[in-house]
């Protein structure tokens, strides 16, 4: 009650100046003192941000349960720049087919039938400046069975039909101080492969959250004995753009 009384008597004290002023008819730029100023300050530390996997039907929400029940890894990363988000699993099933050609392929699909379990990776960057940043994957480990058989002529392609996609109320792409990170739309990994670009943000792009949705994942395979096969992608982001562009493969 003390400050309410406080706040009325000082709006009271400035409205009876109001009144002096309008009858001695006195401008406001002769006023003594009507050009000082007043400072605002708010600070952000964003060090040991850590943002959670997004929803990709409505982003501006966050997966439930981290993502656990959706097919997404929240990799409690924290940091003005980090990686917050990739597949768990890419289970392409099984088959009884012998495949006895080299066109052989298992698609699977995101949120095929309202499944809920997607695909994509998702990159935050707090940093004021937004040097840029490079994601790129590598198939570490190659398709092979436990009894350490590879699958013939094994690589997964990744199918996205959109650009990156802001979360959680991010600028639009057409933000000019905040433009998209470009993304690689179409690209494969194999044993021969090397590393392959996945998105990249240059200069004042790909600022605060974005994620790459995998519309379709596909695997083509040739002729291979019976077995379970297991492979490993290994998903790295580095600061700064690269400079051999999205399409960029580094060979082994």
């Amino acid at each position: 009650m003390k400050k309410l009384l406080l706040c009325t008597a000082a709006l009271t004290m400035f409205a009876g100046s109001s009144i002096i002023l309008s009858k001695t008819n006195t401008k406001a730029d002769n006023i003594n003192g009507n050009n000082n100023v007043t400072n605002t300050m708010f600070k952000i530390d964003n060090s040991g941000n850590h943002t959670f996997p997004v929803d990709p039907i409505t982003p501006q929400n966050e997966l439930p349960n981290d993502g656990k029940n959706n097919n997404i890894t929240d990799t409690n990363s924290s940091g003005e720049l980090t990686l917050d988000a990739v597949p768990t699993d890419l289970n392409f099933g099984q088959t009884t087919n012998q495949a006895e050609n080299g066109n052989n392929n298992e698609t699977i699909y995101n949120n095929q039938n309202n499944n809920g379990q997607y695909y994509y990776t998702q990159v935050t960057d707090n940093r004021n400046n937004k040097p840029g940043w490079n994601l790129t994957a590598t198939l570490s480990n190659p398709m092979q069975s436990e009894n350490g058989a590879k699958l013939k002529g094994a690589s997964i392609t990744f199918n996205s039909n959109d650009g990156a996609k802001p979360a959680y109320g991010n600028a639009t792409e057409t933000d000019n101080d905040n433009q998209a990170p470009t993304n690689n739309k179409l690209f494969s990994l194999s044993q021969n492969d090397g590393t392959k670009q996945v998105m990249q943000a240059n200069q004042n792009q790909g600022g605060l959250t974005w994620f790459d949705l995998f519309n379709s994942i596909q695997l083509k395979y040739g002729q291979s004995q019976s077995g379970t096969y297991n492979g490993t992608i290994t998903w790295n982001l580095t600061s700064g753009a690269s400079d051999n562009g999205v399409n960029s493969s580094t060979p082994k």
